[in-house]
């Protein structure tokens, strides 16, 4: 992850790989999830959290090994607001976060 706080792990214009395939099964999850920002408010939130998924730096790493780091470098688009501060986004980052990894996973071997 960047170091500065200003830098983000990937260009906020870019999708970040495969994103855009399980938009809909993020979307479908949020809206289960109980509470919490709208998608279109919440949204930018799974994108960092996927594209944290995909960084070779955090390659690896578990969860618990790399929220704060998350944290850290959580940048809220536009605006700064309490509504977009970490403990509100945490929750979709981390759904994002095992989606891609749940995604990426190779199959287990048949027999």
């Amino acid at each position: 992850m960047p170091r500065n706080t200003n830098e983000q792990p990937t260009d906020p214009g870019t999708v970040p790989p495969q994103y855009e395939q399980y938009a809909a099964e993020l979307k479908r999850r949020w809206a289960a999830h109980a509470g919490g920002p709208f998608w279109d408010e919440i949204e930018p939130a799974f994108r960092f959290g996927w594209a944290a998924a995909h960084d070779v730096g955090l390659a690896g790493r578990d969860w618990t090994e790399i929220e704060a780091d998350l944290a850290d470098h959580w940048f809220a688009p536009e605006a700064a607001s309490e509504e977009m501060a970490w403990d509100q986004v945490r929750d979709a980052v981390r759904m994002a976060w095992d989606l891609a990894h749940e995604a990426t996973r190779p199959a287990p071997p048949t027999a």
